[in-house]
């Protein structure tokens, strides 16, 4: 199974191309997931918020209008949304009297008591009110058993791609999981999280898929192997399930400033999209060329979609 998970970076716009492209979403994948927001944009086979319903409610109350207008959909939707806490059936009524029984005790333990009740009384409410039809709890434990032992989340999309494992999926397309701006080589928390799943999805032979834009798995740098400065580097995919390297020596090399400036790893100045830290393989006349192109364009095998 072919499944797209769609988050929100800057990367995410490859996704409607990639299916016009095709012909259309059935002829590209056959499942479309996505995150948050995005499940009221896209046609979305399935939706991750993993964000817990109660807490992201009583931030909406604060005052976030556009977590309230999230939610409003939500509460509609019939799902799957996948996250990280359901709801009950009926509220805990019982509890509810407990914690304001105690709450009049006033000692030491009042400050939790009171953020247990406020949490409680949002539930309530929000059961109250319908809930949320679609929310289906995210079954961590099975995930983190049959993908390596490792609960190690720190966003949302992490569990769709940690999910895609789970269900052993046969290729994996990934669009707007970029974590990085174009003034930082790295400058979001998350990055490293997907590319550990990643890692754990390729030793299970799960084809990805990425487009060329993405600073995930460094796919918009041209210096995807390092050292190897003087000759140019081309992949090939073979029937057996191997991978066959062609070396190319380059024509003209860098020159002693290009070179140096590759090993300083300052990032100097703004870029439209593109990494400012310089690289060796920029300098000479062609770039490394470790693509792996898409089924239906070649025989090369890749981690970019070609345009």
């Amino acid at each position: 199974m072919h499944v797209a998970i769609v988050a929100m970076g800057p990367s995410a716009d490859a996704y409607a191309r990639h299916c016009a492209m095709a012909g259309g979403r059935p002829s590209h994948v056959d499942e479309m997931w996505t995150v948050n927001a995005f499940g009221s944009i896209f046609q979305a086979d399935r939706i991750f918020h993993m964000d817990d319903v109660r807490i992201q409610q009583i931030r909406a109350d604060g005052g976030n209008e556009q977590i309230a207008n999230m939610l409003k959909w939500m509460k509609k939707h019939p799902g799957p949304i996948y996250t990280s806490r359901g709801l009950p059936d009926k509220p805990q009524t019982e509890r509810i009297e407990q914690l304001r029984d105690a709450i009049a005790l006033d000692d030491a333990e009042n400050d939790k008591r009171k953020w247990q009740l406020r949490t409680l009384e949002v539930e309530a409410k929000l059961v109250e009110d319908g809930g949320f039809p679609g929310l289906v709890e995210y079954p961590l434990q099975d995930v983190v058993n049959t993908t390596g032992n490792m609960p190690y989340f720190n966003s949302t999309p992490a569990y769709a791609v940690a999910l895609a494992i789970h269900e052993k999926v046969t290729r994996l397309s990934l669009y707007g999981m970029d974590y990085s701006f174009n003034d930082k080589y790295q400058a979001e928390r998350g990055k490293s999280c997907i590319e550990y799943w990643l890692g754990r999805a390729t030793e299970r032979n799960i084809d990805i898929c990425l487009p060329r834009e993405t600073w995930l798995l460094d796919t918009n740098r041209s210096d995807k192997l390092y050292g190897y400065d003087t000759r140019i580097v081309t992949a090939y995919n073979e029937p057996d399930g191997t991978v066959r390297l062609e070396f190319t020596e380059r024509e003209r090399l860098p020159t002693a400033e290009q070179i140096e400036a590759a090993y300083n790893h300052e990032v100097k100045e703004k870029t439209n999209g593109k990494c400012s830290v310089p690289s060796l393989q920029n300098g000479a006349d062609q770039r490394l060329d470790q693509r792996v192109v898409e089924h239906q364009h070649d025989d090369q095998r890749s981690l970019c979609f070609p345009d």
